[in-house]
């Protein structure tokens, strides 16, 4: 029988995980009201903001041209439009930032090599990824002409007064941005230094951390000098546009650069389909050994999938073979399809037949087929698919 003591201790150690379930509870419900009330209030401030504006242009308007409060003026005084113009112009910027990294960072895969660390082991890793370059291309090539339109089209409204200097909307959604792009600048220095303490800061890391803050440094730096110049119709303006304009163009034709053609992006499908296929029918080669008593298929009866061929090599051993139109080498295949690397043309991949066998008879408990691994993939490191950021 149990004693008291032990009793009132397992009630306390249950009474611990309770209080630790019912405090994590609290931390997901004060998470999720941040998560709801942070837009709210957002959109709150702005339609608070818009009322204001409207009422100190209306102010502004009978005090200035008592005899000229026209409909005209009020529409293009209306703060509703400014602030559609301004989220669209910063969700612009922030699609235009992706871009620009998205590029950087796979430039930065491709050309950099591996760490002294990863060469000491004798591993090749890259994070290059095709997949994240094109969809930094697209985004890129949309949002930096939305952008660089909106901004010379809101500097015109400035210049002709349609939007005022010290209005509101401008001033808010102004510096609502600026202190997202500077929590980014944070966040990468907080990484910069984290790498450096424990000691992971190599070449590859430093070059996509250095990319990160600078544009986040840059943009920050443009918004502060915008929100408080005076000389609205001044060329600074349309210089530093020009400049955003070619960094935008320039990260444009590094990507077109380092990326496939669409005809050669299709042809590699069209591979990938082929290696999967050879995938399915190494299960079904399996399915069938397990049916067949340690049995392979007879080439000429077996059916295999579209666009591979089967051929016995002995007993144990058989080859699945494809034929591809492009080569594919470790930066289209992660370290665990590292045995699927092909080039351009036949290739044949050989597997082997492999049994456990039941200590108690003769009889396989259960085969497997197994590609075979090529020299050439050993010491790989792994995560050579996505791109991390850091």
């Amino acid at each position: 029988m149990k004693k008291v003591g032990e009793y009132e201790k397992i009630s306390y150690n249950v009474d611990i995980k309770n209080g630790l379930y019912i405090f994590s509870d609290y931390i997901m419900i004060f998470t999720l009201l941040i998560i709801l009330i942070f837009p709210i209030s957002i959109i709150t401030l702005l339609v608070f903001i818009a009322k204001k504006e409207t009422k100190s242009m209306s102010d502004e308007i009978e005090k200035n041209n008592p005899l000229d409060s026209s409909q005209t003026i009020e529409e293009k005084r209306n703060p509703a439009f400014h602030i559609f113009l301004y989220l669209l112009l910063f969700s612009s910027l922030g699609f235009v930032l992706q871009g620009i990294i998205s590029v950087y960072y796979q430039l930065i895969e491709k050309a950099i090599k591996p760490s002294s660390i990863d060469e000491i082991k004798g591993c090749i890793e890259t994070n290059f990824s095709p997949s994240d370059l094109k969809f930094g291309i697209a985004t890129l090539l949309i949002s930096f002409l939305i952008y660089h339109a909106l901004s010379l089209f809101i500097n015109r409204k400035l210049i002709k007064g349609d939007i005022r200097q010290e209005s509101l909307v401008r001033k808010f959604t102004t510096y609502l941005a600026m202190f997202i792009l500077a929590a980014m600048t944070i966040g990468g220095v907080v990484n910069l230094l984290l790498s450096y303490f424990e000691g992971e800061l190599s070449l590859k890391s430093f070059a996509k951390i250095g990319v990160f803050i600078t544009f986040s440094v840059a943009f920050l730096c443009f918004y502060l000098w915008e929100i408080r110049r005076r000389d609205i119709s001044g060329k600074t303006f349309n210089i530093l546009m020009i400049i955003s304009l070619i960094l935008s163009l320039s990260a444009l034709v590094i990507g077109f650069v380092i990326s496939d053609s669409p005809k050669v992006a299709r042809e590699k499908k069209i591979d990938d389909a082929i290696i999967e296929n050879i995938k399915d029918t190494s299960d079904d080669i399996s399915d069938f050994v397990n049916k067949e008593n340690e049995k392979l298929p007879k080439q000429e009866d077996f059916k295999t999938r579209e666009g591979v061929a089967y051929k016995t090599i002995d007993e144990k051993s058989f080859e699945l073979c494809g034929n591809f139109k492009q080569q594919a080498t470790e930066i289209e295949y992660d370290s665990y399809n590292a045995e699927y690397r092909h080039s351009a043309g036949g290739k044949c991949f050989k597997y082997d037949m492999k049994c456990e066998k039941n200590d108690s008879n003769d009889v396989a408990d259960k085969c497997s087929v197994e590609i075979e691994k090529s020299n050439d993939n050993k010491n790989r490191c792994g995560g050579f698919g996505g791109s991390g950021m850091f």
